[in-house]
């Protein structure tokens, strides 16, 4: 069954626009090593400078080689460092679906 993740990124206020130029760098690297994106979602109500992103991967398994992977990956971690600049934290969350609500 699909493991789904969410990445919720509180984004350190005036760097807004800094951090949506920055994301478009990291995405290819997540999908190379097959993270699939369903979705990234800017807060236009509710807590300000949040972004939101919703992947998946195969199962568990298939995310913890993800995690090995992306650790290793000197372009990730470049891309993290630069990242960071933008980024007051964020909150990462596993979800598997529910039955019937399509995402099976």
């Amino acid at each position: 069954m699909a493991l789904y993740i969410t990445n919720t990124v509180r984004i350190k206020p005036g760097h807004v626009q800094d951090f949506f130029a920055w994301t478009p760098k990291v995405i290819p690297i997540y999908e190379k090593y097959g993270v699939k994106f369903h979705g990234a979602f800017q807060a236009v109500g509710g807590e300000g400078n949040v972004a939101v992103y919703l992947v998946s991967v195969r199962d568990f398994a298939a995310w913890g080689d993800v995690n090995q992977k992306l650790q290793a990956d000197a372009d990730f971690q470049a891309a993290q460092r630069e990242g960071g600049n933008h980024i007051d934290g964020n909150v990462i969350q596993a979800l598997t679906p529910l039955p019937g609500s399509g995402m099976e």
